[in-house]
């Protein structure tokens, strides 16, 4: 099973194993993470829509029985989020615009407006943390690849 797996995945993230932070790798290491993010996003969608469904029984598990600031919160995430998930997938700019937008939305609702819905610091922490993974990778490689191009411009001689 692995000898039809491997191939498959080589051909879709060129890399050598292990995989080292170079300039050469990094446009596939940020494709894939974009991946990881798109998958981990599309849970996070699939949740606060079984929240808005009311697969589970309880108080704040059923749509008609939750408070209007959580019905707000489910509504929009279950919407903003696989849209995201889809947006990151493809590697389009509007997916990273609307994955922000979604995770600045959940953190302060689970942090500053706590008041009205639970006090969560764990999941403002992990999309703080993907948040700055993602784009900490991002500038390094415009960084890398601005060094580049002006190590081009001077190799040019006019005369």
């Amino acid at each position: 099973m692995i000898k039809y797996i491997r191939p498959r995945i080589s051909r879709l993230l060129p890399l050598s194993w292990p995989v080292r932070l170079e300039a050469e790798n990094l446009p596939v290491i940020l494709r894939a993470f974009g991946w990881f993010l798109a998958l981990f996003y599309c849970c996070r969608g699939i949740f606060y829509w079984l929240l808005l469904t009311g697969v589970f029984s309880g108080d704040v598990w059923r749509f008609d029985l939750m408070p209007g600031s959580w019905r707000v919160l489910c509504t929009a995430l279950a919407i903003a989020y696989p849209v995201a998930a889809c947006g990151l997938w493809m590697g389009a700019r509007w997916g990273r615009i609307v994955w922000i937008a979604a995770a600045v939305f959940e953190s302060l609702c689970l942090t500053a407006y706590s008041g009205y819905f639970i006090w969560n610091i764990w999941l403002p922490l992990l999309n703080l943390l993907f948040l700055s993974g993602y784009y900490g990778m991002s500038f390094y490689l415009r960084f890398l690849n601005r060094n580049r191009k002006k190590e081009e411009d001077h190799a040019i001689v006019d005369y």
